[in-house]
């Protein structure tokens, strides 16, 4: 019985401090959860599971004494409790060395301390680390001795108040605190405290985390947050960080220059002033993850914005929508300026297509023109068509002061009593602007109404296209007085008796009027083109009216020739003749052909004329002969050249084509640069620039043709080799393209000057040059391997003082039969193809009228032109 009872007492002993165990173990455990995760861990589930079946045995003992019994050795079971018990304990103390390994080996720092004297009695190695002394030093240490100086007080206050809200089960907070090492360095750390119990004692465990790097991530971030904030505020483009709920997060300087001040709005109230959401807004697209580029012009700021919204991810994993706010009011202005000058530059092609038109009236170009002034401007209503001074009102302000105006308050202008107009149409704005060349009043373009305020560019447009029409008007008025003057004219040629003959230069028959086919029994569809000496004069008179004819047509006025006619039917008629010469205007009064007027004389000259004819005519028709073959071959170089015009046109087409494709290129580059929000000042000068330059390229294209057209007026001194390279540096494009490859032989600062016409001279080397081409694509259908050639070389004769320029092809020659006549006027070996007129006119230009020489002569292979001049004394 002793035994037994000494025996319950030793295992009541045992069992309550199990269950001293148990509450340490469930305590270390709640607080290992807490700060290191290890609610999972099989250890710490282990020792809570021992220590709870131990708990419940010993609560089951002390409650129920009696269950000990007496008699241990009458009692198996009881004896088989007790051994399973010191079994359990024993399991116990195994799970404690593992929470005693778990705290040693925890990566925080852990501090036990007697909450009610402050003193430490225990630390785990972290603690020892990071204060740089070891356990046993730490050991009897104050809690205020871990942290600097000027804290220890501080700490003892909190120490005070983390016991209070312990004690009361209230919930506690991380602390943010500096501890100082062994070497006086501080640590900032961040400490969480429990109570924990032991042995009937209750102690306080401060878990002490290490944030010194945590600090500094949050002083870098900081640090960089004001570096972007800086920076956002330092840029030009608005920047806006706005929640889900509208809520503005974030605006930077530019935002708030234009917009202001957000004060707490939500986006809709700061951008838009309004009370709600904004119909169009974006925000859930950009909320789903969409990013959304749109453009949006704000009242507000009477700015134009290109909007880009986009979702971001904030630190804390939330997402805002971050909306960046490009002002493209200027590039808008720039593009509508753009816009504007292409809509003009369309409304002027279209007024000079309809002035150019023979089928078109002064009616048709005012509607065109009034159409697109309407439509440059905004204006619901517009006329415009020909006008004087007097009238009154606002539509005749412009036309009696010579000078265009606009008003946006027409009621206010001093002339707008009186106008007629705001009786059918209530004038809201105006704008009118006068036509005019010079002095000469041609009408006005008035324009009213429009969408928006006239403007001093609206007014700038206006005045241009009025130009523009003005210019289109007068020439039409001149093309209807050119025709009134031409049906007068014919209805005097048609009806009058005498006879009205027009020839050309060559006498060839341009035109006869209806006495004429009366009095010779001849249509004019008869005789036009043909020679008038052999159709009409007889065969014995033909000679010496030629030299007469010569004479008339070198600006000689003829009065009272008489000269007879042969008729259809064989009758000869005596006519009176009065001569004029016929000029050309555009090309310096060269003279294109002669007007004759004949009256018929047969009676009253018959016995006369039959005895002068001989004598007096005989040295006419020579003079006459010698002047109309020089005019006749001036004619013959115009006519060469307006041959090759149709070819010029392509060559341009040819020209123009590479610059039109950059040009294209540029303007849908303008467009995907300002769509992708990459246009800026920068690129935009860029396309500028390189704009300008493909249309120089083509102006200056446009003039070396222009130039080219121009017949030469007098002699002058130029370089041969410098006209050779202008003219191929224009037409080697054409040979390129037909595999013809031109070679210039000459040294590099040669010079060749000579005395002459450059134009004309450019006109025998095209000539040359281009019959090379001809014979070479002649041999190419038969031999596809042959690679066309063309070499120019030159030749100084110092003794002489001539100049030499060889013109060598590998064309195949000129057919032997036919060299001798190829500088024949109207002989050619072209077929329907050829003229006959460009080696005659060559030859006649280089012979005639520059004094040197051509002639040809085939060489192997093909042929070689020789055109030798007369070299100038000095340069040009």
């Amino acid at each position: 019985m002793e035994d037994a009872e000494k025996t319950r007492e030793q295992l009541i002993a045992e069992l309550q401090q199990a269950h001293w165990d148990l509450r340490q173990a469930q305590a270390e455990i709640a607080r290992l959860k807490r700060h290191q995760g290890l609610g999972n861990q099989p250890a710490a589930i282990g020792v809570l599971s021992d220590v709870t079946q131990q708990n419940r045995l010993y609560e089951d003992l002390c409650l129920q004494p009696e269950i000990i019994p007496t008699d241990i050795s009458q009692n198996k079971k009881v004896v088989d409790e007790i051994t399973e018990k010191k079994l359990m304990i024993a399991a116990l103390k195994d799970s404690e060395e593992r929470y005693r390994r778990l705290f040693d080996q925890s990566p925080d720092s852990i501090f036990i301390a007697e909450p009610i004297t402050g003193y430490i009695v225990d630390a785990n190695q972290t603690a020892s680390l990071l204060l740089n002394r070891p356990v046993s030093e730490i050991k009897g240490m104050h809690q205020s001795q871990l942290h600097p100086k000027d804290k220890e007080e501080h700490s003892k206050k909190i120490f005070k108040e983390l016991f209070r809200d312990l004690i009361n089960d209230d919930r506690v907070y991380p602390v943010e605190i500096d501890v100082v090492g062994a070497n006086g360095d501080k640590i900032p750390c961040e400490v969480l405290a429990q109570l924990i119990y032991y042995n009937g004692s209750t102690f306080m465990e401060c878990v002490f985390r290490d944030i010194s790097m945590r600090r500094h991530m949050e002083m870098t971030i900081k640090i960089e947050r004001d570096k972007l904030k800086i920076i956002t505020d330092a840029i030009a483009i608005g920047i806006l960080v706005v929640t889900r709920e509208h809520y503005i997060e974030y605006v930077n300087g530019a935002m708030i220059n234009d917009f202001g001040d957000v004060k707490g709005r939500r986006c809709y109230e700061y951008l838009q002033n309004r009370r709600e959401v904004c119909p169009w807004c974006r925000n859930e697209e950009v909320f789903a993850g969409d990013t959304v580029k749109r453009e949006w012009y704000s009242p507000k700021t009477q700015k134009t914005y290109s909007v880009l919204d986009t979702p971001i991810i904030n630190v804390d994993a939330s997402v805002s929508n971050f909306v960046i706010f490009f002002d493209i009011t200027e590039i808008k202005q720039i593009q509508l300026r753009q816009q504007r000058e292409l809509d003009f530059q369309v409304a002027a092609s279209d007024a000079a297509k309809f002035s150019l038109s023979s089928d078109s009236t002064i009616y048709d170009i005012a509607e065109v023109v009034n159409g697109h002034a309407m439509k440059l401007t905004d204006s619901l209503h517009g006329y415009t068509g020909e006008g004087e001074y007097g009238y009154s009102g606002l539509w005749g302000h412009s036309l009696n002061t010579a000078k265009g105006f606009y008003t946006n308050n027409p009621k206010t202008h001093p002339s707008y009593e009186g106008s007629a107009l705001d009786e059918r149409v209530p004038i809201r704005r105006f704008l009118s602007v006068p036509a005019r060349i010079k002095d000469n009043l041609i009408g006005q373009i008035a324009l009213a109404n429009a969408g928006r305020d006239y403007t001093n560019d609206d007014l700038d447009m206006i005045n241009r296209l009025a130009s523009i029409y003005a210019i289109a008007v007068d020439r039409k008025r001149m093309e209807e007085d050119l025709r009134s003057t031409k049906e007068f004219n014919e209805s005097v040629i048609t009806t009058a008796q005498a006879i009205i003959l027009i020839l050309g230069k060559r006498g060839e028959i341009i035109s006869i009027n209806p006495y004429m086919e009366e009095l010779s029994g001849y249509t004019l569809d008869e005789v036009k083109g043909k020679d008038w000496f052999e159709t009409f004069l007889p065969e014995h008179d033909r000679q010496p009216i030629s030299k007469v004819f010569a004479q008339a047509i070198g600006d000689i006025q003829i009065h009272g020739n008489v000269n007879p006619i042969v008729t259809k039917d064989g009758r000869e008629i005596l006519i009176e003749w009065y001569a004029k010469t016929l000029k050309d205007k555009n090309k310096n009064e060269e003279i294109v052909g002669l007007l004759s007027i004949g009256q018929d004389v047969t009676e009253r000259k018959r016995m006369e004329e039959e005895l002068k004819t001989l004598n007096a005519n005989l040295e006419t028709r020579v003079i006459t002969e010698t002047e109309a073959r020089h005019r006749n071959e001036q004619l013959l170089i115009q006519q060469s050249k307006m041959a090759a015009m149709g070819e010029m046109i392509a060559l341009i087409a040819h020209q123009w084509k590479q610059p039109l494709n950059v040009l294209s290129i540029l303007v849908f580059d303008l467009e995907d640069t300002y769509s992708s929000g990459e246009l800026n000042k920068e690129s935009l000068d860029k396309m500028v620039d390189s704009s300008m330059r493909q249309i120089l390229f083509m102006s200056k294209t446009m003039d070396d043709f222009r130039d080219f057209f121009k017949p030469s007026k007098e002699k002058v001194i130029f370089d041969v080799k410098v006209g050779i390279e202008d003219l191929c540096s224009m037409f080697i494009s054409i040979f390129n393209k037909n595999d013809i490859a031109i070679e210039i032989k000459s040294t590099q600062d040669a010079k060749y000057p000579v005395n002459g016409y450059p134009n004309e001279f450019k006109q025998v080397i095209l000539n040359i040059i281009n019959n090379s081409k001809d014979a070479i694509m002649h041999v190419k259908k038969t031999d596809n391997n042959i690679h066309g050639r063309i070499e120019i070389a030159f030749n100084k004769d110092e003794a002489k003082n001539e100049i030499t320029v060889s013109i060598r092809d590998n064309g195949g020659g000129i057919p032997e039969g036919v060299i001798g006549g190829i500088f024949e006027p109207y002989y050619t070996t072209k077929g329907a193809e050829g003229t006959g007129i460009g080696l005659y006119m060559s030859k006649t230009i280089i012979e005639a009228n520059m004094g040197g020489s051509l002639t040809a002569k085939n060489i192997d292979g093909g042929a070689e032109f020789m055109i030798t001049l007369q070299l100038c004394a000095h340069e040009c």
